[in-house]
């Protein structure tokens, strides 16, 4: 293919459903993006990666599950502080420092399985029925025929009513306004997921289907249209989708269930013509969610999110820090060795202070055995290593060994 993308492993979680994977937008200076999962289990996470490992900024309790369908966290200009999270009937409300700031539990009898939040405007997908509430309070109700699979909402231009597309399992698109049914039409493939361009449209909106196909739906007034742009020829169904942004141009990244992973360049301004696929990539079990963004590195990458819970990244091998050396060998930068070289050294302080306390401690421990105390407690022996690659010229191993009897 075109690309030459490497896979990094960041972290496993929980089973996770479509959508549940999101990148955060950066505020001021900031170049690197935090990202939110959540899983089957109910558990929320907020994460940056720093040093190739995933470092925590808060995380839930278990709870209900956050399910499928979900656009489960949104995010628009007015909210860029926060996080919108659905599971069951209940949608919560986080900062990014993970303080709950909104708590509503709706009426709603089914599971919350579709969610698109518009500045003040709240859009539920439940079983049948997609909901409409304005500042907590609700607005407007449809049933629809069959299952809700997707949903989202925009505003008309130069006008203030609020329309709404919607996705059914029986291979419909609706489109609502003020709980009424305005137009209706039928796709063979199956739409599953509706994908918004990156830059607003208001007449048209990109889905992908159950045959694999990608197409794209025209908003025309009150009537809606659509036109394939891309068979299927045998792909999975369409589960998830993302933009990923780089020097190249905007691509549209699939997920899909039979494992593999698409990048395909869209010309935004000229959505009508086909995409160009540009590279694939398989990860051996259904992909839940995919976004790009820049969180590993300062260079865009496309963050996957998998069924069983497995979050990794794709991303330019320039961007790696570790890089591949002569005959195969693994060479280390200087850098990521001083980083644990320090690493070395603060474990050994922390040991050395631990090892003092406990030293200064064991008369009063001694003295509680004389008086009748309990049993005598033992620390076992630890030893800290620190390997240092041939390749850096330094073969010496670096070993802090402390034994308390």
């Amino acid at each position: 293919m075109d690309y030459d993308l490497t896979r990094v492993d960041y972290l496993l979680c929980g089973v996770t459903y479509p959508d549940t994977l999101k990148t955060i937008p950066t505020s001021g200076l900031k170049t690197r993006q935090k990202f939110t999962i959540g899983d089957k289990n109910g558990i929320l996470q907020c994460l940056s990666i720093k040093d190739e490992e995933p470092y925590v900024h808060f995380k839930t309790l278990p709870g209900k599950p956050l399910q499928q369908g979900i656009d489960s966290f949104q995010f628009t200009d007015a909210q860029a502080e926060k996080i919108f999270a659905a599971a069951g009937n209940e949608i919560k409300g986080y900062t990014r420092k993970g303080k709950v700031f909104l708590t509503l539990e709706t009426t709603l009898s089914e599971t919350i399985t579709s969610m698109f939040v518009l500045g003040g405007d709240l859009i539920l997908g439940s079983g049948r029925t997609v909901t409409h509430y304005r500042e907590l309070r609700e607005m407007h109700s449809y049933t629809c025929d069959d299952r809700v699979l997707d949903l989202v909402a925009f505003l008309i231009p130069n006008g203030t009513r609020f329309r709404i597309l919607v996705l059914t399992a029986n291979k419909g698109i609706i489109l609502l306004e003020n709980g009424q049914i305005l137009s209706r039409i039928s796709i063979a493939g199956g739409p599953t997921r509706i994908i918004l361009p990156p830059i607003q449209h208001n007449t048209y909106t990109l889905y992908g289907a159950a045959d694999g196909s990608l197409g794209i739906i025209n908003q025309d007034g009150s009537e809606l249209s659509f036109t394939c742009l891309m068979e299927g020829h045998d792909l999975g169904a369409v589960v998830c989708a993302g933009w990923w942004l780089s020097n190249v141009g905007t691509h549209l990244a699939i997920g899909r269930h039979d494992g593999s992973i698409q990048l395909y360049l869209i010309d935004l301004e000229n959505l009508m013509g086909k995409p160009r696929l540009k590279f694939t990539y398989f990860c051996g079990e259904p992909v839940t969610s995919v976004c790009g963004g820049f969180v590993g590195t300062e260079e865009g990458e496309l963050l996957v999110a998998t069924f069983s819970g497995r979050v990794f990244t794709l991303r330019s091998q320039r961007s790696m820090p570790i890089s591949a050396g002569p005959a195969g060998v693994t060479v280390t930068p200087p850098d990521a060795l001083a980083a644990r070289r320090t690493k070395l050294d603060c474990f050994t302080i922390c040991l050395a202070t631990e090892f003092t306390e406990f030293t200064l401690s064991r008369p009063a421990r001694r003295a509680g055995r004389g008086n009748g105390g309990g049993r005598q407690s033992r620390v076992g022996s630890f030893e800290l290593f620190l390997f240092v690659p041939r390749s850096c010229g330094d073969p010496q191993l670096a070993v802090l060994r402390a034994r308390v009897i």
